[in-house]
């Protein structure tokens, strides 16, 4: 049976471990050995591995997991799991038109978080968001989650708006 992002691990008559070893090695193939380089920086984007969460990249676990506290108690999320793509996908797009603004299929804007430029791609909607945060040497994939919030959209909206005005 060919691997499917879609459906939950339980409607594809395979169990967790095998689903989420197949979403690990999608995560691995598309954002860490794909040699990503952040188009304003030209530096590359790397993902925190260590310390391990469950044997996985600790990025990979805090995206496709959901919870508070520390992140090795955060547990699967499967909408989560399902929208790992889109990460790549928001990318590629920011890549391609970096500079310039643009409104579909996704927006992006920067932001200051604890002093640092974090950068944030979101679907056109804004009912995904995925933030990257600038270093020294490096640009950092931090996360990325769904906003079902209508308050928080509008919050992000806000944002956008604000960094595209000034």
């Amino acid at each position: 049976m060919p691997f499917s992002l879609s459906p939950h691990f339980r409607d594809l008559d395979v169990d967790q471990d095998y689903y989420l070893h197949n979403l690990y090695q999608l995560f691995k193939a598309q954002l860490v050995e794909a040699n990503l380089i952040w188009p304003s920086n030209n530096k590359p984007v790397v993902l925190r591995r260590l310390p391990e969460v469950h044997n996985y990249h600790r990025t990979f676990w805090h995206i496709i997991s959901s919870g508070h506290g520390k992140v090795e108690t955060r547990t699967i999320n499967f909408e989560r799991c399902r929208r790992l793509h889109w990460i790549r996908e928001a990318y590629e797009e920011f890549k391609d038109h970096y500079p310039n603004p643009i409104e579909d299929p996704i927006k992006w804007w920067k932001s200051s978080r604890n002093g640092a430029v974090r950068y944030l791609l979101a679907k056109s909607d804004l009912s995904y968001v995925i933030v990257y945060e600038e270093r020294t040497d490096y640009t950092l994939l931090i996360t990325a989650y769904s906003v079902s919030q209508k308050h928080t959209q509008r919050k992000l909206a806000r944002e956008h708006d604000n960094f595209w005005e000034a």
